[in-house]
C-alpha cells in the first residue's frame, strides 16, 4: 500500500490517495472526514483508514499545530505530505 498526496479530482481539494485510487478527506483540525473507497481497494479501506489515522496523530504532534487550513491551502498539502511520509514509513515496518 503507497500513500500519496493529490489534488481531489471532483472537487481539487488536497486529499490523501492510496492503492489504485481511493481517498481519505481531512478536515481544518486534520482528522478524517470521508473515505472515497475504489472498488479494487475495497479490501485495504479499513487497514489505509488506521495507518493514516495513526500517521495523522504523529503527524499533528510533530507540527505541533491545531489548525491545518483550508482544503486547497498549501497548509492543508503540507500537513498531507508530512502524514503521507508517516503513513508510508508505517507500512513499511509492518512489512
Amino acid at each position: 500500500m503507497n500513500f500519496r498526496v493529490e489534488a481531489s479530482p471532483a472537487s481539487g481539494d488536497w486529499v490523501l490517495f492510496f492503492g489504485a485510487d481511493s481517498y481519505l478527506t481531512y478536515d481544518h483540525l486534520g482528522t478524517i472526514c470521508s473515505l472515497l473507497c475504489d472498488p479494487v481497494d475495497y479490501a485495504d479501506r479499513w487497514e489505509a483508514q488506521n495507518i493514516a489515522r495513526k500517521a495523522g496523530a504523529m503527524t499533528r504532534l510533530r507540527m505541533n499545530r491545531s489548525y491545518f487550513g483550508t482544503a486547497n491551502s498549501d497548509l492543508r498539502k503540507s500537513y498531507l505530505e508530512h502524514l503521507a511520509i508517516e503513513a508510508n514509513r508505517i507500512v513499511a515496518n509492518a512489512a
